[in-house]
């Protein structure tokens, strides 16, 4: 994997270069060219980040993993083990303060970048009165949380124990959500959250106003679906935690099923040595101490977080990366279009019905891809690669489905690309806790560091782009004189001229 993202970051300015030129984009929306040129850069983008920062993050990770002597072996390469090593736990923190920057900038370019390619929304804002948009956020709040069942099923199924719990879960059902949580998270994510999200939006705000508004109602469901709700979970249920799993516990409901007594002795009998007991007896346990222990911060929940999280976020871009170009190269193959068609048409009596690419989910997913990353990239640092790849792979199915399957678009929306800053203070915030509740050296470098140095990429690529639309305006000014000169000669503009002329930047 690590070669295929060299070779990706050493070549895909090329490929970006050719895909903005090829002419066969030149029949789809501006929408759909800035989504599929997002996912490259993107892709390019963590391909290089990966290269500098996984092998150094890894390697300090597992060169502190003194928590567990006999630990998860993925888990080592992840900050859940580090532990009591001061010289590495500041590098850590230097490296990440780095990784912070690197961050800040990639999110600006990206933000300049589709601003650039796209100065002008497509369709329109959707207007709504108060009592709408509070009807329309409860509706959604109300339907995420149903659709946060299979993540909550997940994180009981890493704390409970099998049979032996009040919920009724057998092994069978534990065991297959906790294997199964990732594709059944990007399930919920890629098939459940898109067309209930626009039908929504088609019914509180209209068909023309709506893709904007499902895009953002997409993204506040995955957030919760596949981040907040499973880790205020993990807060609440593990055992490192606050350990409510206990109440799901049946001896837990016992009356005194932890009582423990012990008799108190009175005397020594002469000649016997032997203790006299009374009846008096003194309880050194009871129910309360077992089933509802206090919460102790000494780093063991940050690090259960990580873990459980930390399996299922992996797990979910993994499959992602694997199954998602494919099932869009099979919704979009000519046999199954057609038969998905003529089931619409003719059995739906949809008379009018295409199968279309529906461009807000793209736009969500570029952004919610990017977002996990973000969130648990600093402290699961395999995500980065695994998310590279994913993007990469929908490029290319992308890319596939425009130029070879002819499929065509609709619900043009652009990524808000402004979101990801508040995905990367979550991922901040996460990793300032952890230093702070583990107790690990460095934690003032992280606190003051990862914030300014995030600010500080932000200025720099905002620099970095203002400088590179200056070059490029520069270089478009002799290419331009020459058109004119060539147009006055009566001559046709060359093949290089035109590919210049096309030439996006993104």
């Amino acid at each position: 994997m690590s070669g295929l993202l060299l070779w990706h970051s050493a070549c895909g300015t090329a490929l970006w270069q050719k895909l903005a030129r090829d002419s066969s984009f030149e029949k789809a929306p501006d929408a759909s060219a800035t989504v599929i040129q997002a996912r490259l850069w993107c892709a390019r983008e963590l391909a290089v980040w990966s290269v500098v920062m996984v092998p150094v993050l890894v390697g300090l990770f597992w060169g502190g993993s003194n928590w567990y002597e006999c630990g998860k072996p993925w888990l080592y390469t992840t900050a859940a083990y580090l532990y009591d090593n001061r010289e590495l736990e500041v590098a850590v923190a230097v490296v990440l303060c780095a990784g912070a920057a690197a961050a800040g900038w990639l999110i600006r370019r990206l933000e300049c970048q589709v601003r650039d390619r796209l100065h002008e929304c497509q369709g329109r804002a959707s207007r709504a009165t108060w009592w709408q948009w509070a009807a329309i956020w409860a509706a959604w709040a109300m339907t995420t949380l149903v659709l946060s069942i299979p993540t909550a099923l997940y994180v009981a199924a890493t704390t409970l124990p099998p049979g032996d719990n009040t919920l009724g879960l057998s092994r069978f059902t534990l065991g297959f959500f906790e294997h199964a949580g990732g594709p059944i998270l990007y399930g919920v994510s890629a098939l459940l959250v898109p067309p209930l999200a626009r039908l929504l939006a088609r019914t509180t705000v209209g068909q023309d106003r709506g893709s904007h508004l499902a895009v953002r109602l997409m993204l506040v469901a995955r957030l919760l679906v596949a981040l907040v709700i499973p880790f205020a979970l993990v807060l609440a249920l593990n055992q490192e935690c606050h350990a409510l799993w206990l109440r799901l516990w049946e001896p837990c409901h016992v009356r005194g099923s932890f009582d423990v007594f012990v008799p108190v002795p009175v005397g020594i009998v002469p000649m016997s040595h032997t203790n006299t007991y009374s009846n008096q007896k003194n309880q050194v346990l009871q129910r309360d101490d077992v089933c509802h222990p206090p919460y102790r911060p000494h780093g063991e929940c940050p690090r259960a977080v990580v873990a459980a999280l930390g399996k299922l976020l992996l797990d979910k871009i993994l499959f992602a990366a694997c199954v998602g170009p494919f099932r869009s190269l099979l919704v979009n193959a000519a046999v199954v279009r057609g038969a998905t068609e003529w089931v619409a048409r003719n059995v739906f009596r949809q008379t009018d019905y295409e199968l279309k690419i529906e461009l807000d989910a793209e736009a969500a997913g570029v952004v919610m891809l990017l977002e996990l990353a973000l969130v648990f990239g600093f402290a699961v640092p395999l995500l980065l690669p695994v998310t590279a790849l994913a993007f990469w792979l929908h490029a290319i199915a992308f890319q596939v489905n425009v130029r070879h399957q002819g499929s065509s678009f609709n619900l043009e929306a652009t990524p808000p690309v402004k979101y990801l800053w508040f995905s990367l203070l979550l991922g901040v915030a996460l990793v300032a806790w952890m230093f702070v509740e583990c107790g690990w050296a460095g934690r003032w470098l992280i606190l003051v560091g990862m914030p300014a140095g995030a600010a500080l990429g932000g200025v720099i690529g905002d620099l970095a782009h203002r400088r590179r639309v200056v070059q490029l305006e520069m270089l478009a000014e002799p290419l331009l004189d020459g058109v004119e000169e060539a147009a006055g000669l009566g001559l046709g503009l060359g093949p290089g001229l035109r590919g210049h002329e096309e030439e996006g930047y993104l």
